[in-house]
């Protein structure tokens, strides 16, 4: 059985993370650049076991859960300059009403010599 097949990841009403996973899209800009090809780094994780705490967002019952996977896109950015930077990422799966749009105003310092 794969990763895939035996995820049911807390949805009591019988959703699973693949259905929701299947539906997801995103895009990611690097100070105004869309960085292309974006599905090249969509990873699906290993299963693991999940522990759900109380008063969860998820409103299920808590205590372990097994096998869930996590899918997601993963990008690591190559070094970028000394300056002010802009990074923001977007993602929405329309059929769930779920929706990210995320901006980080990052700020990088040059390393102080040894």
């Amino acid at each position: 059985m794969s990763s895939v097949q035996a995820v049911n990841l807390i949805r009591p009403n019988g959703q699973t993370f693949v259905a929701i996973a299947a539906h997801l899209s995103g895009k990611a800009q690097v100070d105004g650049a869309s960085i292309r090809n974006l599905d090249l780094f969509r990873f699906t994780s290993p299963v693991f076991v999940l522990t759900v705490l109380p008063d969860n967002p998820f409103q299920t019952t808590p205590g372990p859960y097994f096998p869930p996977v996590d899918e997601g896109f993963y990008v690591m950015l190559k070094p970028l300059p000394v300056g002010e930077h802009t990074l923001r990422i977007q993602g929405e799966a329309r059929r769930f009403a779920l929706v990210l749009d995320v901006t980080y105003h990052l700020t990088l310092i040059p390393l102080p010599l040894q």
